[in-house]
């Protein structure tokens, strides 16, 4: 992780963290990430909602850019959870190729 020459710094998975940090009484949140695939999304809101969503800083020798967004585009959900049996999912996949075959003809 040396870095002389303003080259970029090349940190491990475990160093390439995001952030999300708000408070309770503004409507925003900043949101400091390193993932790639994150970043791509908020690239899109911050095209599609140009009002709602800032691009505030892009460091591109850390990799890492920071966001400013609406706090309900943050949401934390419960995994969902589909309990079948052996014999349904079975069913259901049987399904799925007689469906997918019909599309491909």
């Amino acid at each position: 992780m040396t870095n002389k020459n303003n080259s970029i710094y090349k940190l491990t998975k475990y160093e390439q963290e995001t952030s999300i940090t708000y408070n309770q009484e503004e409507n925003i949140a900043d949101v400091y990430t390193h993932d790639k695939t994150l970043m791509k999304k908020l690239d899109k809101f911050c095209k599609l909602y140009p009002d709602k969503c800032l691009l505030k800083r892009e460091d591109k020798q850390w990799q890492s850019k920071t966001y400013i967004i609406p706090k309900n585009f943050i949401s934390i959900r419960t995994p969902r959870l589909i309990n079948i049996s052996d014999e349904q999912r079975a069913k259901s996949k049987e399904l799925m190729k007689k469906i997918n075959k019909k599309i491909i003809e």
